[in-house]
């Protein structure tokens, strides 16, 4: 379990920026187009940033525990997380809207 991301340049191995001050990062993924970066954590969260800037777009808080996998869709319109409460997650990124748990209210 990682305390920061990091994003490096590949052809150079130069770092490009942190994306610091977030704790117990469980899992991250680059959306197809490269221009999204998802990332899970312990903290039953996951994030959305910008790729070009690390500028965090977006916090979802739809897990009732440590979020332990994220995945982004090829086109980066859908993000889905696997998480420990036992409950798989998939929301839109355009509207950042939740989809309900099964079982849940």
């Amino acid at each position: 379990m990682a305390r920061a991301s990091r994003l490096w340049d590949a052809a150079t191995g130069a770092l490009l920026y942190t994306l610091a001050g977030y704790s117990g990062v469980t899992s991250v993924a680059f959306s197809g187009d490269g221009a999204r970066i998802a990332s899970s954590f312990v903290d039953w969260t996951v994030r959305l940033w910008d790729a070009a800037t690390g500028v965090l777009l977006h916090t979802l808080v739809v897990h009732g525990s440590e979020v332990s996998s994220v995945a982004l869709s090829g086109d980066g319109a859908r993000i889905a997380s696997g998480s420990y409460d036992l409950h798989l997650t998939a929301v839109g990124c355009g509207h950042m809207g939740a989809v309900a748990h099964p079982g849940r209210a």
